[in-house]
């Protein structure tokens, strides 16, 4: 058995609500993860609803499949990067 060095991406959005409060979403990306999910339907590219199951979390919970698209992300050195299949 051999350890290695993975690369994991950490993105964050911060966004002022009309309330003045401020909200973070932050996401860690893993390429070695199975699947790539957002809560948020307004930061898809393309999206399209499909009702084809349940992704079963790291704690056991599971979630329902809403839909799958494309989100880009742009990375803190400027790079976009874009994950499909979210």
């Amino acid at each position: 058995m051999s350890e290695s060095d993975g690369d994991v991406l950490v993105a964050t959005m911060s966004l002022v609500t009309t309330s003045g409060k401020g909200v973070d979403d932050d996401w860690v990306l893993d390429s070695g993860c199975t699947y790539h999910m957002c809560p948020h339907r307004d930061w898809f590219d393309s999206y399209e609803p499909v009702d084809i199951g349940i992704v079963l979390m790291g704690n056991d919970i599971e979630c329902k499949v809403a839909g799958i698209g494309t989100v880009q992300i742009k990375t803190h050195d400027g790079v976009v990067r874009t994950l499909s299949k979210v």
